[in-house]
């Protein structure tokens, strides 16, 4: 039997930015997330997506579930799939 898990995280992206980074925000469950891409086809979105991955070391999946074209976002990540 696999064991899995789904936990939600905050995250405002902010897109077209000079200094690509992810800051963690001052409660627990919440990110700020600079990337270097457009708002425009998705592209932001996945380079937050990517960003989280990077920053969070996940391995599992990452989905928005919330905010697709918003820039505060709900995502899942699923571990142990």
């Amino acid at each position: 039997m696999k064991v899995v898990d789904i936990r939600h995280i905050r995250i405002e992206v902010f897109p077209e930015s000079a200094d690509p980074r992810v800051e963690k925000d001052q409660d627990q469950n919440s990110f700020k997330v600079y990337v270097d891409a457009p708002a425009e086809n998705g592209q932001a979105n996945q380079a937050a997506i990517a960003a989280i991955r990077n920053r969070l070391r996940i391995s599992g999946q990452i989905r928005i579930v919330s905010g697709h074209r918003a820039q505060k976002k709900i995502i899942a990540v699923t571990i142990g799939n």
